[in-house]
């Protein structure tokens, strides 16, 4: 299974919520793309907030159970992020 969205728009203090219906049992991969400049902070619905710099792509591993995020910034200048998640079933 495969989600995607583009075009989410971060400012500071809203934070964004996005990814694919929760799935017992799925691990997967979480791609981000973020144009603007300035820390996000992406927060899985289960386990540890990952700090990332925008200006780029990253990848994160995604554990069983976290298909939904929150992605945060205290950056005043907006920012836009496209995100893929990649679910494997284990």
């Amino acid at each position: 299974m495969t989600a995607s969205g583009t075009g989410l728009r971060l400012v500071a203090g809203t934070p964004v919520h996005f990814g694919a219906d929760n799935t017992p049992g799925v691990a997967g991969k979480l791609t981000l793309t973020c144009r603007g400049e300035g820390p996000i902070r992406i927060q899985p619905a289960k386990g540890q907030a990952t700090d990332v710099q925008c200006g780029g792509s990253v990848e994160l591993q995604t554990d069983s159970g976290g298909t939904m995020f929150t992605a945060s910034t205290t950056t005043k200048s907006a920012m836009s992020l496209d995100w893929t998640l990649e679910t494997v079933a284990r």
